[in-house]
């Protein structure tokens, strides 16, 4: 998966720049990729090694909760 090409490769970006976009500008994206793709690369930028990545999301779906 790629980065949304919205990203600036060369801006350097600090832990709270990484909380403040992921908690308030987040808000209006559609797909969980885009926003897990851009965390990867703004990760990258405040300086945590991020080579790998994977997202795991656990779905309560009703029907699998009334057989439980």
């Amino acid at each position: 998966m790629n980065a949304p090409p919205t990203i600036d490769p060369d801006a350097a970006h600090s832990a709270s720049d990484v909380v403040h976009w992921l908690t308030n500008d987040t808000r209006d994206e559609r797909f969980i990729d885009n926003i897990f793709a851009e965390l990867c690369v703004r990760l990258q930028q405040a300086g945590v090694p991020v080579k790998r990545a994977s997202l795991h999301i656990l779905i309560y779906h009703r029907n699998g909760l009334a057989r439980g």
